[in-house]
């Protein structure tokens, strides 16, 4: 038994559309992951704007120095947001680590533990 469903994409994304025609081979892939994005109510997007998105509050190790009490507490808030990034973000989460090693290396041991 087939299915039948209409995708619609926004005015101006007619490119997807072209692209989708000239990865035939691959359309079943394509319509997966367009589905998920809409899906989601978002579109993908690259590990540097996740990481602004999620560690943009955070300007420096200092700043983070000045916000938390102790070094404990640090910790386990850039932890905290570092497995709900990875949660809903698995594929790019290595991209985001490495983003966030070479911003606060005073913190990357947090990495290992994840």
């Amino acid at each position: 038994m087939s299915a039948r469903f209409n995708l619609y994409f926004p005015a101006g994304t007619e490119h997807v559309l072209d692209e989708a025609k000239r990865k035939i081979p691959n359309l079943s892939d394509f319509l997966i992951q367009a589905i998920r994005i809409r899906l989601n109510g978002e579109s993908a997007e690259s590990p540097a704007v996740l990481f602004e998105k999620k560690f943009g509050d955070f300007e420096s190790e200092a700043y983070i120095r000045q916000i938390f009490p102790d070094r404990l507490s640090a910790e386990q808030a850039l932890k905290n947001r570092l497995i709900e990034l990875r949660r809903v973000n698995n594929e790019q989460f290595g991209d985001v680590c490495r983003l966030f090693a070479g911003k606060y290396p005073g913190y990357a041991k947090i990495l290992e533990e994840l």
